[in-house]
């Protein structure tokens, strides 16, 4: 028999009442309460995840992009029109900057966008797609393939950005 936990007194310790039998007293048995290893593994990842967590903001993105396009396309497949003019319009509406744009420097800073809006216009579509069609084998394996190269690009250029340097300070310890 078991003794209930105390209210708000989640993690504490646990007691269990034993009763011998034979007319002996009944024996309170208090046993501090342990996680179990796979409970213990679970946390400690949990914990590395979240202190690592803007180092896999693409994964995570993609993640729930790719969910998303799955409750779409069960719930409302004619939602991919949406993404789909967006993956439409946006090259066109870079192109008509990029080249039509009476400023130069904003035509030097269009072009420059280039693999950007190619990047965005990729993922609207296959939103599009996944969305209509349902996220099947090959829209799948590009959604990997699209997110491992992100993660990629992510984790590299965070590598190469410099950090800013100490302050004066801060160069020498005491």
């Amino acid at each position: 028999m078991s003794i209930p936990a105390q209210p708000g007194r989640r993690s504490g310790p646990a007691a269990h009442l034993l009763d011998l039998g034979n007319g002996s007293a009944p024996v309170v048995l208090v046993v501090p309460h342990r996680r179990s290893l796979a409970s213990r593994l679970a946390l400690a990842a949990a914990r590395e995840l979240w202190e690592r967590r803007f180092a896999w903001a693409p994964l995570w993105a993609g993640v729930g992009l790719f969910v998303a396009a799955a409750v779409l396309s069960l719930v409302l497949p004619g939602a991919a029109l949406a993404p789909a003019v967006a993956a439409l319009l946006m090259p066109a509406g870079w192109v008509s900057i990029a080249y039509r744009h009476p400023r130069w420097s904003v035509r030097r800073t269009a072009r420059t966008q280039l693999p950007s809006i190619a990047a965005a216009a990729g993922v609207l579509a296959w939103s599009a797609a996944a969305t209509w069609f349902g996220p099947g084998r090959v829209l799948t394996l590009l959604w990997l393939i699209g997110t491992i190269a992100a993660q990629a690009t992510w984790s590299y250029r965070r590598r190469k950005t410099p950090t800013a340097p100490l302050a004066a300070d801060q160069t020498t310890q005491n």
